[in-house]
C-alpha cells in the first residue's frame, strides 16, 4: 500500500514568467472570498436592515440573501457590488498589500514576556517551590516543613 502525503508549505510570491502553484491560487483565492464575506457581514450587521429589507431593495428573495451572508461562496462582483451598495450606498475599493512581503510571524508572547516587562522587577515577586508537592507559595507565606525549597519570580498581575 502507497500513502501519499502532501507537505505543508508557506504561500510564496509568484515569480515572473513561473506557473503559479494550484496550492496559492487556491489560498489566496479562499483568503479572499472569505475578506469579502467578513466586509458583507460587518456591513449587513452596521446596516440595521433585515434580510427581508435587503432581498427587496435587490430585488431577489430572502432564500438568496441567506445564502450570500451564511458563507463565502463563488459571488460575482456584480454581486458585492450590489450587497455594498444596498447595504451602505458606497463603492467597494478594491485594495492590493503585499502580505507576502510583511512576513508576519504567528509567534505572539503575551506582554509580561516581552523583554521590556522582564527588565522592570516592579511586578515581580518572589515565590518559593516545594519540591515535594510542586506547589506555589510566597515566600511571606511559606511553610517551615522539612522539604527542600527552590526560590523563583513570579509576575504579579492585578487580574
Amino acid at each position: 500500500m502507497t500513502t501519499t502525503f502532501l507537505k505543508r508549505r508557506s504561500l510564496c510570491k509568484p515569480q515572473k514568467g513561473a506557473k503559479v502553484s494550484l496550492y496559492d491560487l487556491g489560498a489566496v483565492r479562499a483568503r479572499n472570498k472569505n475578506k469579502a464575506h467578513s466586509q458583507c457581514l460587518e456591513l449587513f450587521e452596521k446596516s440595521g436592515l433585515t434580510k427581508a429589507d435587503l432581498a427587496k431593495m435587490l430585488g431577489k428573495k430572502p432564500e438568496q440573501i441567506t445564502r450570500w451572508l451564511a458563507g463565502p461562496g463563488n459571488i460575482t462582483l456584480d454581486t458585492l457590488s450590489d450587497l455594498v451598495f444596498a447595504l451602505s450606498g458606497k463603492f467597494f475599493v478594491l485594495e492590493f498589500r503585499d502580505d507576502l512581503a510583511r512576513a508576519k510571524s504567528n509567534r505572539r508572547s503575551p506582554d509580561w514576556l516581552q523583554p521590556s516587562a522582564l527588565e522592570d522587577r516592579s511586578h515581580w515577586e518572589p515565590v518559593t517551590v516545594s519540591s515535594s508537592n510542586g506547589g506555589y507559595l510566597k515566600t511571606s507565606e511559606a511553610k517551615t516543613e522539612n522539604t527542600p525549597k527552590s526560590s523563583y519570580y513570579c509576575y504579579a498581575t492585578n487580574e
